[in-house]
């Protein structure tokens, strides 16, 4: 089970990413920090319409560097190879770029002036941003057992 985790290298950890649709493609891209964990990406193809050309979409399921403050720089530089990964696509003309990407998963973002990390080009979805904040210590007490 360990080789189909979306996060490998850590036999006690991972992300699952799961879908209706049969994937084209699927592969790891490995964190540009050069730790031991490589993020799951799945391709589908996905036609809007009846007679359209199909769309090519890469789902990124990632887990970043936790600990705040510590570890903000590592977390970004993540971020940023993922996404320079997936959109755009290698200029290798070989390859395919796909037709839009999502990163999802645990940015272990402990402040919201990470949100900077986001790299240009990128956005998080207003109604995922709507929710508030994943890490509101009074709604969840064991934040501050966590990270005092």
């Amino acid at each position: 089970c360990q080789e189909h985790a979306a996060v490998r290298g850590l036999p006690h950890m991972g992300n699952v990413l799961l879908s209706r649709w049969a994937p084209v493609a699927l592969e790891y891209v490995t964190l540009a920090t050069g730790r031991s964990r490589e993020v799951h990406v799945m391709t589908l193809s996905l036609c809007p319409a009846p007679g359209a050309r199909p769309l090519r979409v890469a789902c990124a399921s990632a887990h970043f560097q936790a600990f705040p403050w510590l570890f903000e720089r590592i977390r970004r530089t993540e971020l940023h190879g993922v996404a320079a990964e997936l959109w755009p696509a290698s200029s290798s003309a070989s390859a395919t770029p796909p037709d839009g990407a999502v990163i999802m998963g645990d940015f272990n973002f402990h402040r919201e002036a990470e949100t900077s990390s986001i790299p240009e080009g990128w956005s998080e979805f207003p109604s995922v941003r709507d929710l508030g904040p994943t890490w509101d210590s009074p709604g969840n007490p064991m934040l501050n057992i966590m990270l005092p």
